[in-house]
Order: structure tokens, then C-alpha cells, then sequence
């Protein structure tokens, strides 16, 4: 049950991130981005995967035959029935099927753990590579925007430069109105 809540967990979480509302326009930090759709089929495989024959643990190649099964929004449920008919038929071959780690014979836990782990390996991992990327971009946009900062400041001092000028010859000009108003008001 909590390996089934926990899929389902990360499944809203790859959903809500890679998400479009039609309605709003609200999109989804993520939308579009292929590490999400890489981790979301890397996931639905693997609860999908049949075991190969030399594979196979204590009978069972697949979550399904554990009751653990794929609906049709991505979501696992689990038929309760049958993992509890399989719980007592066979509690150890049961715990096996998840946790057994012996060469070939990888129980589904482990598996999981194994493809999480190479998801979010910092040095190759798709979680990495994706950090990575987005670092990058940062860093592209922080260089932009500080081009954009220093093309504003150069404009800035241009039109403060010209600012000062028209004030002065505006100032000047004053100063002949004054002179030549005094000027004809001498002569009247």
C-alpha cells in the first residue's frame, strides 16, 4: 500500500508539473519538459515490466500478480484481494518479490530503488542532466539580463548628458530673452 501511494504521489507530482489548463492558461513550471516525460516512462515501464524467465522471484514476474495494477489515468491501484491472497498463500516469496537483491533476481523494491537512484544521480542521472540544463539557462538569462542592464545605463547617461545640455541652452536662452526684454525696455 505505501509503495503504491508513493508511485501514485510522484505520478500527481509529474502531472502537475507538465500540466496545462485550457480554462486559466495556467501552465505547469515544467510543461513540455522531456526529463518529465522521461521520468514518467522510465516509471510506468518498470510497474509494467514482465520479468524475464531467469528473473522471475518465487513465481511472481510481475506487480500484477501482486495485485498491483496500472489504471487508466497512470495511477497504480491496488486490488487488496489479491495481494492479501498472495500475502497468504506466501508471505516470503511475497517480500521476496519486493525486496530479494541476488544477481538477476532483483526484487521490484529494489528495482525501483535502483531506477530512482539513476534518475536523480547528480553526475549522469536524468535529474541531474535536467539541473544541469536549467542551471545553465540561468546563468544564460542572469548574462542577459546584465547586458540589458549595462545597454539602460549607457542609454541612461546619453539622455541625462542631453538633458543637461537642452537645460543649459534652454539657461542661455533665458538669459538672452532677459538681456534683450532690459534692452528694449531701455530703449522705449
Amino acid at each position: 500500500e505505501s509503495f503504491v501511494e508513493a508511485y501514485n504521489q510522484v505520478v500527481e507530482l509529474l502531472r502537475s508539473v507538465d500540466s496545462y489548463d485550457a480554462e486559466t492558461g495556467a501552465r505547469g513550471a515544467l510543461l513540455g519538459d522531456s526529463t518529465v516525460a522521461r521520468v514518467d516512462r522510465s516509471l510506468s515501464a518498470l510497474v509494467l515490466q514482465r520479468l524475464q524467465d531467469d528473473q522471475v522471484i518465487e513465481g511472481y514476474s510481475g506487480l500484477w500478480e501482486l495485485g498491483v495494477r496500472m489504471g487508466s489515468s497512470g495511477r497504480l491501484e491496488l486490488d487488496a484481494d489479491r495481494l492479501d491472497a498472495a500475502l497468504q498463500e506466501d508471505p516470503a516469496g511475497v517480500e521476496a518479490a519486493f525486496l530479494r537483491d541476488d544477481g538477476d533476481q532483483r526484487g521490484f523494491a529494489v528495482r525501483f530503488e535502483e531506477l530512482v537512484s539513476a534518475l536523480t544521480d547528480t553526475d549522469g542521472g536524468a535529474l541531474g542532466i535536467a539541473g544541469e540544463r536549467f542551471q545553465s539557462r540561468i546563468e544564460l538569462a542572469n548574462e542577459r539580463i546584465e547586458l540589458i542592464d549595462r545597454r539602460i545605463e549607457a542609454r541612461r547617461v546619453i539622455l541625462v548628458e542631453r538633458f543637461a545640455a537642452m537645460e543649459r541652452a534652454l539657461s542661455a536662452l533665458q538669459s538672452q530673452n532677459s538681456a534683450l526684454l532690459s534692452f528694449q525696455s531701455s530703449m522705449i
